[in-house]
C-alpha cells in the first residue's frame, strides 16, 4: 500500500491521502529522500520521486494544433491569463513547431506504507496536474461556492466536475487510480531506485475530464451591482495523455533529486490538440523584469540564480538587486542550466484577426535541456 507524502498548494492539491491501517501515514522529512539499508556502512540510496513541488512545464511544439478551427489554439491556462483581451478576444497565435510555451504544474509523490514489510521493494509513484484545472476548480468551488452574490447558490455543486453525490467521483485516490476520468495522470515508478540517476514511469494515466460551466459570480468585496473578476466559463473537455515514458533525474552525486522531468505529452481542448516534448522544472520560479509602474519589459537571468558562492549569480554585485531571487537565490539547485525565457506566443496577426491588444507577457526559469 502507498500512502500520500508532501505539499502542495491547496489549489494544486492532487486530492486526499491514501491510508494505512486506517489512518494517514506521514513519513519523517529525511524518509523522502532515504531509504534504509541494512549495511551501515553503505551511503543510503535515494529513492524515485519527483519533488512534491509547484513547477514549470516547459512545452516545445512537436507541431501546430490540430482539429477543426484550431488554428489558433492555444494551452487553457494561456488562454486565461495571456492570450486574452478583457473582451474575451484571442491576442495570441499558435504554437508552432519548435516553439516554446509552458504552464505551472503540480508535481506530487506517494511513497510506500512504512509499515508494509516489503516497502523497501516496492515503488513509490507520482502525479502531475495543470495548474490551470486546479484554480479552475478551485475558482467554482471557493468563488462561485462562496461568492458575494450571499453564499453559495442553490445549484452549488460540492463535488464540482464530477456530478452531484459522492458516487459520481470515481473511486480512490493515487495509488488506486485506474482510468481516466481523473483530474490528475497517476503513474508508479518502474524501480524502487534510479539506475544510472534517472527513474522512468511507462506506464502514466490519461486524465480526460468535462468540466461542466461555471457561471458568473462576484469576487469576495464586490456587489451584484459590480460582478467581477470570473464573467463565466463555457463547458470544456480537457484531456492530458503522455505519449511516452517519464524520466526524472534522482542523482544523488549531483543533489538532483526529482526535480527535472522529461516525456512527450498530448494536450487536447475540445477538438484541439498539440504534442509538446516537455521539460518539467521545480521549483517554478518567475523572472519577469518590469520598470518602475510595474510593467513587464522582459526576462531578468539574475532572477533565476542558483544561490552559489558566485556573488554574479545571486546579484549580489548588482545595484538595483530587489527581488528574492536575486538577493538570496532562487531555490533551483546550483549546477542545473536554466534559461529565463518567455511561456507566450507571439500576437496574433491582424489579419488572423487578432486584437489591438498584446499578450500579457511571462518569463519563467526554463530549464535548459530537454532530456536528462
Amino acid at each position: 500500500m502507498i500512502t500520500r507524502m508532501g505539499i502542495v498548494k491547496s489549489r494544486l492539491l492532487l486530492g486526499g491521502a491514501a491510508t494505512a491501517g486506517g489512518g494517514a501515514v506521514v513519513w519523517a522529512l529525511s524518509a523522502v529522500f532515504l531509504a534504509a539499508t541494512p549495511n551501515c556502512a553503505s551511503e543510503p540510496l535515494p529513492r524515485c520521486v519527483v519533488q512534491s513541488n509547484e513547477a514549470i512545464a516547459k512545452y516545445t511544439a512537436i507541431g501546430p494544433p490540430t482539429g477543426a478551427n484550431c488554428s489558433n489554439w492555444v494551452l487553457p491556462w494561456l488562454a486565461q491569463n495571456n492570450c486574452s483581451d478583457m473582451n474575451g478576444n484571442d491576442v495570441c497565435q499558435a504554437a508552432t513547431a519548435g516553439t516554446v510555451v509552458g504552464e505551472p504544474v503540480g508535481l506530487q509523490t506517494y511513497f510506500p506504507n512504512p509499515n508494509d514489510t516489503n516497502q523497501n521493494e516496492e515503488p513509490g509513484s507520482m502525479a502531475f496536474k495543470s495548474e490551470y484545472i486546479g484554480t479552475l476548480i478551485q475558482g467554482y468551488l471557493q468563488g462561485y461556492g462562496t461568492s458575494a452574490n450571499g453564499g453559495a447558490p442553490a445549484d452549488f455543486n460540492p463535488n464540482y466536475p464530477y456530478a452531484p453525490g459522492l458516487t459520481a467521483k470515481p473511486a480512490g485516490q493515487p495509488p488506486q487510480v485506474t482510468g481516466s476520468n481523473f483530474v490528475f495522470n497517476w503513474g508508479k515508478f518502474d524501480t524502487v531506485y534510479p539506475v544510472n540517476g534517472v527513474c522512468t514511469i511507462s506506464n502514466i494515466t490519461e486524465s480526460n475530464v468535462t468540466y461542466p460551466a461555471i457561471p458568473q459570480y462576484n469576487a469576495f468585496g464586490s456587489s451584484p451591482a459590480m460582478p467581477g473578476p470570473f464573467s463565466g466559463m463555457a463547458q470544456t473537455t480537457i484531456d492530458y495523455k503522455w505519449t511516452s515514458p517519464l524520466k526524472v533525474i534522482v542523482d544523488d552525486t549531483t543533489g538532483a533529486i526529482g526535480d527535472q522531468v522529461f516525456g512527450d505529452l498530448t494536450i487536447s481542448q475540445d477538438g484541439c490538440s498539440q504534442s509538446f516534448h516537455v521539460a518539467i522544472l521545480a521549483p517554478r520560479v518567475q523572472c519577469n523584469a518590469t520598470d518602475d509602474a510595474g510593467n513587464i519589459t522582459g526576462g531578468d537571468q539574475s532572477q533565476c540564480g542558483s544561490g552559489s558562492q558566485n556573488p554574479d549569480d545571486i546579484g549580489m554585485n548588482t545595484p538595483d538587486a530587489t527581488t528574492q531571487a536575486q538577493l538570496y537565490g532562487s531555490g533551483i539547485l546550483p549546477g542545473i542550466p536554466v534559461n529565463c525565457q518567455s511561456i507566450v506566443p507571439g500576437p496574433l496577426p491582424a489579419a488572423d484577426g487578432g486584437a489591438t491588444s498584446a499578450p500579457t507577457p511571462d518569463f519563467e526559469c526554463l530549464l535548459g535541456r530537454s532530456s536528462p
